[in-house]
C-alpha cells in the first residue's frame, strides 16, 4: 500500500458511521474496510485500476466524470495534473449534495499542498484533517459552485501543423501532451504517409486520438481501433474525431485486455510513466502481446525515447526491426510479423 492508502486508512474510522462514500480512483494497493463496504461505491478513470479493483459491478465503475449528488462523502486521490485537479474538483462541487463533504489526498511530491489553494476556490470551508508519511488529506465543505458541469469548458481545441492537411484535435487537463503535438507524435505522423494501405489498423494508448485520426485521414477504407487506459483520453479522442467527421472503434483496455481480433497495422506511442513514477518498463510490458494481434505480414510502428531498450525488444519479439526516422530525441521504428507461423530464433 503506498503512503496515501495508509493515510486514508487510519482516518477511515470516520467514514464508518453509514455515510454514503465515493471512492474515486483508489490509491494504488489501498482497499476500504469491511465496515464501510455497505456504503461505499467506487469511480476508476484508469481502466488498468478499475480491473484490478475487480472490473464491473454495482458498486465499481469505469469512466470519465463521476455523478456525486448522491454520496455524503467523496474520497478524491490527487491527480497528477494540476489541471486535472481543477477540473475534478469542478466536477464534484457542481454536483454534490448540499452537506457533502470533498476529502483530496495526495503525497507532498505530487502536489498535494498547493491544491489547497484549488479547493478554496470551489469550496467555503477547507481544512487539513491529517498529515503523515509526506502526504495530506483535507476536507472542504459548503461547496460555491452554481449550475451544472460542463466537460466542454475544459476541452483545448487546437490544428496542429500536419503539412498535407488539417486535423482539429480535442484533448482534456491530464492527457498526454494536452493542447500540443509532441515531438515524438510529430516524428511518427511524418512516416505515416509512406505505409502501404492497412485494412485494419490499431492505435493502442491514443491519448488524444491524433495518430488515429491522421490515419484514417490516409486510410478512410480501414477499420481503426483506439485504445488507452485513460477515461480521459478516450473522451477526447472519441472528441477528436467527432470534430473531424471521422468513425473508429473507441475501447477502455488494459494494453490488448480488450483488444479482439488481428491487425494489418498497430502504432503506439508507448507510456513510461505509470501514475507519479517514471517506469521504463512499462510501455515494452503493455505491448508484450502485440504478435498475437497482427495478421501475417501486419507492421508495429512506434516511436520511443533513443534511451529505451526497444530495439533490443523488438529483436527478441519479431527477429529484427527497421529504424524508420529518427532525431536527437526519438526514434521511429518499424516491426513486421512473418507471413509464416514460426517465431524469430533467440
Amino acid at each position: 500500500m503506498n503512503p496515501v492508502g495508509r493515510l486514508l486508512q487510519r482516518n477511515q474510522e470516520i467514514l464508518a458511521r453509514g455515510a454514503r462514500t465515493l471512492w474515486i480512483n483508489l490509491p494504488e494497493g489501498y482497499s476500504p474496510g469491511a465496515d464501510l463496504t455497505s456504503n461505499s461505491e467506487y469511480f476508476f478513470q484508469d481502466y488498468s485500476a478499475f480491473v484490478n479493483a475487480g472490473g464491473a459491478s454495482e458498486r465499481r465503475t469505469f469512466g470519465d466524470f463521476p455523478a456525486s449528488a448522491a454520496f455524503e462523502y467523496l474520497v478524491l486521490n490527487l491527480p497528477k495534473s494540476k489541471a486535472r485537479l481543477a477540473m475534478m474538483v469542478e466536477c464534484l462541487a457542481s454536483g454534490m449534495a448540499q452537506q457533502g463533504r470533498l476529502w483530496l489526498a495526495g503525497e507532498n511530491r505530487a502536489g498535494i499542498r498547493s491544491a489547497a489553494r484549488v479547493l478554496e476556490s470551489k469550496f467555503e470551508q477547507v481544512e487539513i484533517l491529517d498529515k503523515a508519511r509526506h502526504c495530506a488529506l483535507f476536507e472542504a465543505r459548503r461547496a460555491k459552485v452554481n449550475g451544472e458541469f460542463e466537460p466542454g469548458d475544459f476541452l483545448t481545441r487546437w490544428s496542429p501543423d500536419l503539412g498535407g492537411f488539417k486535423l482539429e484535435v480535442h484533448s482534456l487537463p491530464g492527457v498526454f501532451a494536452h493542447g500540443r503535438l509532441d515531438e515524438g507524435t510529430a516524428l511518427l505522423i511524418e512516416s505515416l504517409e509512406t505505409l502501404p494501405a492497412p485494412g485494419r489498423i490499431l492505435d493502442i494508448a491514443c491519448g488524444c486520438g491524433i495518430l488515429g485520426a491522421v490515419l484514417k485521414v490516409l486510410n478512410p477504407d480501414s477499420e481503426l481501433v483506439l485504445t488507452d487506459t485513460d477515461a480521459l483520453a478516450l473522451s477526447s479522442a472519441r472528441e477528436t474525431l467527432v470534430a473531424n467527421q471521422l468513425r473508429a472503434v473507441v475501447v477502455g483496455s488494459d494494453g490488448f485486455s480488450e483488444v479482439s481480433g488481428h491487425f494489418d497495422l498497430i502504432v503506439s506511442n508507448p507510456p513510461f510513466h505509470q501514475g507519479f513514477a517514471t517506469k521504463h518498463s512499462h510501455g515494452i510490458n503493455m505491448l508484450n502481446p502485440v504478435r498475437n494481434f497482427l495478421r501475417p505480414g501486419g507492421q508495429l510502428l512506434l516511436v520511443v525515447n533513443r534511451h529505451l531498450p526497444y530495439q533490443k525488444w523488438l529483436d527478441q519479439a519479431f527477429g529484427s526491426h527497421e529504424i524508420l526516422a529518427e532525431n536527437p530525441r526519438y526514434q521511429v521504428l518499424q516491426a513486421c510479423k512473418p507471413r509464416t507461423a514460426n517465431r524469430p530464433a533467440r
